[in-house]
C-alpha cells in the first residue's frame, strides 16, 4: 500500500477544495473534499473512487480552476495554464489539465503521481535510488517517455485507465527501467519498454557502401553487409535540403539480394538534376543500430532517343568566395561548377569539348537577354558590354539552356 501524505500535507490539499458553493461556484466541492476525508492517501481517493473525476474531470477541474495556481503548487498539485510547457515541474503529486513538452523530474520518494484532465507529458524521469509508488494516468492523458532507468529508480505501479471510450497512453518506457505492475485497462495503450539499449554501439555498419548508374531518375547503390551479428537493414532517402527521411519500398525501388543477404538497391522515380542522401541503417543482435551514409545527385536531364540534342537548365550563382562545391551533373555525365566569382565573365567549362549548343535566353536574375556574346571554345559569356548587367556581383543568379549530346 502506499505511503500515506502527510497529515499536514493532506489537510493542506483539503482546504484547497473546501470552496463553499455559491452562484458560479464549483458544486462538487463539498462531495470531493468528503472523498478525500475518507482516504488516508489522496491518490487512492483519485486513483480507485473518484471515476466520475477520472472519468470526465469536469468536477475537479472546476475545483481546481477557482484556487491559486501557487496554493496548488505548494502542495505538489499542478493545474497549469501552461506559463512554460517546456519546464516540468518537479516532484507533482497530481497534475490536471495541464501539456508539458519538457520533463517533470521525481527527484525524491513519493506515493504517486496522477495525471489528470486531457494532460500530455513528453518525459517523466526519475533521480537514482527515487521510488514512485503508483503512476496513474486518467483517460485522455498521454505520457510519451518514462524513465526509470537511473541505478535504483522504480516504479512500483502503474494504471493506464479506459473510461467513457477515451484511452491512456503510455507510449514507451526506457530501456533498463524499473518496473513493478503494469495495470492496464482493456482499450488503454501501453508500448512497452524499449528492449535495445540506445548505449550499446553496433559495429556492424556496411561497408563499401557506394552509388553508381546514375541517370536523371534513378541511382544504383552498392555495399557490403557484415558476415554475421546483425538481424536486418532498412534504406532511407531524403532531399538534401529535407530533414525529413523516408523509408525506402517498392514504390521507388528495389533491393537485389546476394546468397541471402540484400547488397544493393536501385531508386527509380527520383527527380532529375537534385541532390539525395541515402542511409544504411543495421540493426545489430544486441539492439544497436549502425548508420552508413552517402550523397549523390541525379543529372539535369534524359537521354532522348528521338532526339540527336537534349536541352539542359544550368544555374550559377555569383559569390566572394566562389564556393568550392555545388556541381551540377549533365546527362553526359560531366559535372560543371555552379558558383563563381563576381566578375564580366561567366564560365561553363568543358561544354565546348562535347559539342555542346548554347542556347539563349541569358537570364539574369530573372530578366531574359538575347543576345549575350558566347564564345563556344571557352565556353565563356561576356556581360561586360550587355546594357543591364555591366558586371556581376555577389548574389547574382544566371541561367542558361545548353543543348547537349543525347
Amino acid at each position: 500500500m502506499p505511503t500515506p501524505i502527510s497529515p499536514t500535507d493532506k489537510s493542506n490539499f483539503i482546504d484547497l477544495v473546501r470552496v463553499a458553493p455559491s452562484p458560479g461556484g464549483p458544486q462538487e466541492a463539498i462531495r470531493l473534499q468528503d472523498i478525500f476525508n475518507t482516504y488516508d492517501d489522496v491518490i487512492i481517493a483519485i486513483g480507485r473512487q473518484l471515476s466520475l473525476y477520472s472519468g470526465s474531470n469536469a468536477y475537479l477541474i472546476e475545483c481546481m480552476a477557482t484556487l491559486n495556481d501557487t496554493d496548488l503548487k505548494n502542495v505538489f498539485i499542478f493545474n497549469m495554464k501552461i506559463d512554460d510547457p517546456s519546464s516540468g515541474p518537479s516532484n507533482p503529486r497530481l497534475i490536471c489539465n495541464s501539456t508539458f513538452t519538457g520533463t517533470i523530474n521525481i527527484t525524491s520518494n513519493s506515493d504517486g503521481l496522477v495525471i489528470l484532465g486531457n494532460s500530455s507529458v513528453s518525459r517523466v524521469q526519475l533521480a537514482a535510488n527515487v521510488n514512485l509508488a503508483n503512476l496513474y494516468l486518467g483517460p485522455g492523458c498521454t505520457v510519451d517517455v518514462l524513465d526509470a532507468s537511473a541505478s535504483g529508480a522504480f516504479v512500483s505501479n502503474i494504471w493506464l485507465t479506459f473510461m467513457n471510450n477515451t484511452a491512456s497512453s503510455l507510449n514507451s518506457v526506457v530501456f533498463g527501467s524499473g518496473i513493478g505492475a503494469v495495470h492496464i485497462d482493456e482499450g488503454a495503450y501501453y508500448g512497452g519498454q524499449d528492449p535495445n539499449d540506445p548505449q550499446l554501439p553496433c559495429a556492424k555498419a556496411v561497408t563499401g557502401l557506394a552509388a553508381s548508374d546514375i541517370t536523371n531518375n534513378s541511382v544504383a547503390l552498392s555495399w557490403t553487409p557484415a558476415a554475421d551479428g546483425w538481424l536486418f537493414l532498412n534504406l532511407y532517402y531524403k532531399k538534401k535540403d529535407s530533414s525529413v527521411w523516408i523509408q525506402a519500398g517498392e514504390a521507388i525501388g528495389g533491393y537485389f539480394v546476394t546468397s541471402g543477404a540484400p547488397t544493393g538497391y536501385t531508386f527509380g522515380n527520383l527527380d532529375p538534376d537534385t541532390w539525395y542522401d541515402f542511409r544504411v541503417s543495421v540493426r545489430c543482435n544486441n539492439g544497436g543500430v549502425a548508420v552508413t551514409q552517402i550523397s549523390a545527385q541525379t543529372v539535369c536531364c534524359a537521354t532522348n532517343p528521338l532526339s540527336m540534342y537534349k536541352d539542359c537548365p544550368i544555374t550559377m550563382t555569383i559569390q566572394t568566395p566562389a564556393t568550392p562545391i555545388g556541381g551540377q551533373y549533365l546527362c553526359n555525365g560531366i559535372q560543371i561548377d555552379t558558383f563563381y566569382p563576381p566578375g564580366t565573365t561567366v564560365a561553363i567549362p568543358y561544354l565546348a569539348s562535347v559539342n555542346c549548343a548554347v542556347l539563349n535566353p541569358f537570364i539574369y536574375n530573372g530578366v531574359s537577354y538575347q543576345n549575350v556574346p558566347f564564345d563556344p571554345y571557352t565556353g565563356t559569356w561576356d556581360v561586360s558590354g550587355v546594357s543591364g548587367i555591366g558586371s556581376l556581383s555577389d548574389g547574382d543568379v544566371v541561367s542558361v539552356n545548353v543543348s547537349l549530346p543525347a
